[in-house]
């Protein structure tokens, strides 16, 4: 009865991925892997988000949803983090003097995460919902002939999903996650060029609002007394929104302001994140150390393909690894006292990514027993690339 049960939800899981019909496709690359963290929950990042064999905290709803099954204990969990990032907009061009520069410095909090887990048998069940993808750049804005210009990119993914998980006692867990998706995005450019007594100025304004689905599955395999081997994948349907595109551009030329266009467009877009898989191994020594390690494929491309519904049903097929953009993770976990727990990380980001260029982010964090509470902290520092980005984060877990 049990098996029955889980087909019909994974049945309901690939019915919800599917997605009919012909649109306007674009991925989503400025919420891609590292620039903005890797998900939540503050010992996976610690552990450089190198999980997905671990995964048996509330933040196994992202990672492995098989991971909930281990979960013993009723518990809420909550998360906070802190963005700061620093680097440069390019806004204009100055004949004879090249680009100009605008320097940006922004720090902002984001709530990150809400999950509420319950044991039930053989069974883990996780509610939740959290922010695994979240970007903030802002200047402050510029000031043009009195007009008053915010040069600003943000964007975010806010995820509402229950998983279901089982197999604790026979050392095979196996789970399932359906979810419910949002992403709004902002941006705002700025370009100002002179050249001989003329002026010409223009920027961009650009929204966009969507929501879809999205799904995972995965499994832990114990190997022996200490070691357990993990693999996790999932997809989405593609954001179905609205994209809102105001443009505008002024000359001016003795003195006199001369308005060219002024456009302001409302269109049906969808917009997609990449699909996944994880694949990694953790070993436990008998004195509570935990290393782990872990590659990720992040798959760009979206196939209407009858296979091309669920992860699971296209990896023979299309090419999955072949074509996918992978990233390494590997972290330890040392208990130096019986209430207290140390970790570290790495987590890497090819070429092919947002940046460019090869970005590694080095994470350093804790944890704090006391008697049913759990405090973690978690600081990931980015090494490369054109901007430099700081995320600092906070959690507290509370078990019955």
């Amino acid at each position: 009865m049990k098996k029955k049960g889980f087909l019909w939800a994974v049945f309901i899981a690939v019915a919800l991925s599917y997605k009919i019909g012909n649109a306007n496709i674009i991925v989503v690359p400025d919420l891609n892997y590292p620039l903005h963290g890797i998900g939540i929950g503050t010992r996976a990042i610690g552990m450089g988000g190198a999980f997905v064999a671990l995964a048996d905290d509330p933040s196994a709803i992202w990672w492995n949803p098989a991971g909930l099954s281990k979960v013993e204990r009723l518990s809420v969990y909550g998360e906070m983090s802190y963005l700061h990032e620093e680097g440069e907009f390019i806004y204009g061009y100055i004949y004879d003097s090249g680009n100009r520069y605008v320097s940006y410095s922004k720090g902002s909090f984001v709530p990150k995460a809400i999950v509420l887990t319950i044991p039930y048998r053989d069974m883990g069940i996780g509610i939740g919902a959290y922010v695994p993808y979240c970007s903030i750049k802002e200047d402050g804005g510029f000031t043009w002939k009195n007009k008053r210009i915010k040069l600003a990119e943000k964007g975010k993914v806010t995820r509402a999903e229950f998983s279901t998980a089982s197999g604790k006692s026979n050392g095979v867990n196996i789970g399932l996650t359906i979810g419910y998706q949002w992403l709004t995005i902002e941006e705002r450019s700025f370009y100002h060029e002179e050249y001989d007594g003329w002026e010409s100025v223009r920027w961009n304004i650009e929204e966009f609002a969507g929501k879809g689905f999205s799904t995972s599955m995965g499994g832990i395999w114990k190997i022996g007394e200490h070691s357990s081997v993990g693999i996790a994948m999932g997809t989405q349907t593609p954001f179905q929104g609205k994209k809102k595109y105001q443009y505008y551009r002024y000359y001016a030329s003795d003195g006199t302001i001369y308005e060219d266009t002024t456009y302001i467009g409302d269109v049906e877009e969808e917009r997609i994140l990449p699909r996944f898989l994880r694949v990694g191994a953790c070993i436990e020594s008998e004195k509570g150390t935990i290393v782990s390690a872990q590659i990720d494929f992040l798959h760009h491309g979206y196939y209407r393909d009858w296979y091309g519904v669920f992860p699971a049903l296209y990896i023979p097929y299309s090419g999955y690894l072949g074509s996918a953009n992978p990233y390494f993770h590997a972290g330890i976990e040392h208990p130096v006292k019986e209430n207290i727990t140390l970790r570290a990380g790495v987590y890497s980001s090819p070429r092919d990514s947002y940046y460019g260029r090869d970005v590694l982010i080095f994470t350093s964090g804790f944890t704090v027993k006391w008697y049913d509470l759990r405090f973690e902290g978690v600081i990931e520092n980015m090494v490369g690339g054109d901007d430099k980005m700081r995320i600092g984060s906070l959690s507290a877990l509370y078990e019955w």
